[in-house]
């Protein structure tokens, strides 16, 4: 099949069809579809999936780009290095099924939240990398921080994140939870160098009639 396309073609791929173990449950998996150079696709967070078990992949790609040593694994993201010299043959006929069940690894988000950033950062390093996409790439990586004013109790200050640009937040953090009543809240977070977030708001103390500026320091769990 890579045989047949163009030189600079390295990769072959398609929807993958999936089969949950418990429910026989059967669906295929919708991620990127489109042809020839496909980098920016794969940065556009909506849909950037190409399905491992799909992929039919030239050994010269492989060898030009390496898998990294030093990181546990790289999964998916090895497809956004290899489309940046290579075009992508895209078939939408799913042609592999694969057995769906709560020990895949790729339900483990935490596990590889961490690998995949480190990936990317790489990826933005790289040579290669087309200058136009950068605003692209740091998209892709960012995850959003929200903090607000909890005005009800424990009054104070808390802060959520999101992975996925906005969709869904995590369980609520608490910034401070020491308040003496709901006249507080506004806060601003700003990251440090060191990764650290330091967070600004206004507040009414105890025994005072007029508010003060309070801040912490803290770090993401």
């Amino acid at each position: 099949m890579l045989k047949a396309l163009p030189e600079d073609y390295g990769v072959v791929y398609s929807p993958g069809r999936r089969v949950d173990v418990e429910t026989k449950t059967e669906w295929v998996t919708i991620g990127v579809q489109s042809s020839g150079t496909i980098l920016k696709a794969l940065l556009n967070y909506q849909r950037n999936f190409i399905d491992f078990i799909t992929v039919l992949v030239k050994r010269e790609c492989l060898e030009r780009y390496r898998f990294h040593e030093d990181i546990f694994f790289q999964g998916e993201v090895i497809f956004f290095h290899i489309a940046l010299r290579y075009k992508f043959s895209y078939l939408a006929e799913p042609l592999v099924m694969m057995r769906d069940h709560q020990r895949n690894m790729g339900k483990d988000f935490n596990l590889n939240m961490a690998p995949t950033l480190t990936v990317l950062d790489r990826l933005g390093q790289a040579a290669e990398f087309p200058s136009e996409l950068s605003g692209d790439l740091s998209r892709l990586k960012s995850r959003l921080l929200m903090s607000y004013g909890h005005r009800r109790k424990p009054y104070g200050n808390q802060a959520r994140v999101s992975d996925d640009h906005g969709k869904n937040w995590s369980k609520p953090m608490t910034i401070s939870g020491d308040g003496i009543g709901h006249d507080l809240g506004y806060p601003t977070t700003v990251q440090l160098d060191d990764g650290s977030l330091v967070t600004v708001w206004y507040e009414k103390m105890a025994g005072s009639t007029l508010a003060v500026l309070r801040q912490a320091q803290w770090k993401l769990g």
